[in-house]
């Protein structure tokens, strides 16, 4: 018997206890004209932080360590999973989809796919 899905509750307010921040791709073109990945800072906002999963892989003969986070943010419209990347901790973590939970432009799910 499957298990009842349990609805989304936003967080409270204390639990957006990390900053984040948030980068827009901006390329360039290097000397030679190969395109290069230049990314830009738009904000730092507050966030929920939680894992969601973590996978080792064998990608090339070399081992890969994959780690999604899920990070609520208070509702941006502009953080779009095809331009954007979020820092957190040091870390950059590749904005893999977004979802606004409720549809009412309150709050943003955003889950980020680091590869180490």
């Amino acid at each position: 018997m499957p298990r009842p899905q349990r609805r989304w509750q936003p967080p409270d307010p204390g639990e957006l206890r990390d900053r984040v921040t948030i980068q827009v791709n901006a390329p360039t073109r290097g000397p030679t004209g190969e395109p290069l990945d230049n990314w830009v800072t738009r904000d730092t906002v507050w966030a929920k932080v939680e894992h969601l999963s973590g996978a080792v892989y064998w990608q090339a003969q070399q081992v890969q360590a994959e780690t999604t986070l899920v990070f609520t943010i208070r509702y941006r419209p502009d953080v779009v999973s095809s331009r954007c990347r979020l820092v957190w901790a040091g870390r950059n973590f590749e904005v893999k989809e977004t979802e606004d939970p409720r549809s009412d432009r309150v709050w943003l799910i955003v889950r980020g796919l680091e590869v180490k």
